[in-house]
């Protein structure tokens, strides 16, 4: 039995994530592959990780924000063990919205050293930070932009959400912060979104994907 490969779309907020896990996920059941979605906040998959993704983002709980840490990898932890382990061999490809990098680089953004945050990283993915994805697909663009199409989405919350609330500068240190942890990465393939179609950075994602997984036989073919 083949495990499946298990990818991971990072960025920060509205830089098209969700959308583009959608559209390679399709890519790849196209070409007769098995894919499962999943989120490292609030997995599809998991009740309770949707509960506390709710608590953690809902502005109008006030906490400090080493509690909010430890949701969030409370969560991160949830997708791994209950969500994401448990079939590792009955899919080809698994695809994750978010995980390890996010982690840290959203902790540090709110001031939680990076000591401490890779540290509960490590504790919430089992041992395993820099080597747990078989690939992350990093996707960077202006950050104003980017924030202001996830404030133009669908308010999830009535009272907003705590991150994107925080603004263009923390978002800014959340972007400086990736880009620096994205260097002990050793499977961090960036993608460049500004100035690009939807249709084109998509098209950028499958690229690396059909190089990175030598799928490339298989696409001609079809």
């Amino acid at each position: 039995m083949r495990r499946a490969k298990y990818i991971c779309f990072e960025g920060t907020d509205g830089v098209g994530k969700t959308t583009q896990l959608k559209l390679l996920a399709e890519y790849l059941r196209g070409l007769g592959f098995k894919v499962m979605e999943t989120k490292a906040f609030g997995a599809q998959q998991s009740e309770v990780s949707q509960e506390i993704r709710k608590i953690m983002l809902d502005a109008k709980w006030k906490m400090p924000n080493i509690a909010r840490e430890y949701l969030a990898q409370a969560m991160t932890s949830i997708c791994l063990s209950d969500v994401v382990d448990p079939v590792r061999y009955d899919y080809d490809f698994i695809l994750q919205d978010r995980g390890v990098l996010s982690n840290l680089a959203y902790s540090q953004a709110n001031r939680i050293s990076s000591t401490i945050g890779e540290q509960l990283a490590r504790y919430s993915n089992e041992g395993r930070v820099h080597d747990l994805y078989d690939c992350i697909i990093y996707l960077r663009g202006d950050v104003a932009t980017a924030l202001n199409k996830a404030r133009g989405a669908k308010q999830e919350f009535e009272s907003g959400d705590v991150i994107e609330s925080r603004g263009k500068f923390f978002m800014a240190a959340v972007d400086e912060n990736m880009q620096n942890e994205a260097r002990k990465f050793w499977n961090v393939n960036e993608i460049q979104i500004d100035d690009k179609s939807i249709e084109q950075v998509a098209e950028d994602i499958r690229e690396t994907i059909i190089d990175k997984f030598s799928l490339r036989s298989l696409t001609e073919s079809r």
